[in-house]
Parts: C-alpha cells; structure tokens; sequence
C-alpha cells in the first residue's frame, strides 16, 4: 500500500515536471542547429 501511494507521489512530481523539462530540451535542441 505504501509502495503504490510513493508511484503515485512519484508521477506526481514527473507529470508536475515534464512540461518544463521539454521546454529545455526544446531550447537546447534550438541552440544548437
């Protein structure tokens, strides 16, 4: 029971954090070509 609420605190957090994370990997990708 534990396990699953730390996987969802987990996707949580990536779901909170992948929009930004694109948003760099966008940048960098731009920059460099």
């Amino acid at each position: 029971m534990r396990k699953r609420a730390a996987c969802f605190l987990y996707w949580r957090l990536i779901s909170a954090y992948w929009p930004s994370l694109a948003l760099r990997i966008n940048l960098t990708r731009n920059d460099s070509s």
